[in-house]
């Protein structure tokens, strides 16, 4: 299965524009069928951080990003860079 690292900027664009290619991507990882995700614990917390932004508050739900953040965690391959 290809192993990938998902920029943070997908990760914005996944939860805001739905039925995107973004959100394509996290459909298949989170499917757990055709990709790993990848993740260490400085790019998990550059998601956590980027998505708190004041910026996206008009277009995220608190409670839709946590179960997205919770998912990633789930669902991705912890590593140490």
């Amino acid at each position: 299965m290809p192993k990938i690292v998902v920029d943070t900027n997908v990760v914005v664009s996944a939860l805001i524009k739905p039925e995107s290619n973004p959100e394509l991507i996290f459909s298949l990882v989170f499917s757990g069928q055709f990709v790993q995700m990848c993740i260490s614990d400085d790019i998990f917390t550059e998601y956590h951080t980027v998505l708190s932004y004041g910026k996206f508050k008009k277009y995220l739900k608190p409670h839709k990003v946590k179960i997205f953040l919770s998912q990633i965690k789930k669902n991705g391959l912890q590593f140490s860079p």
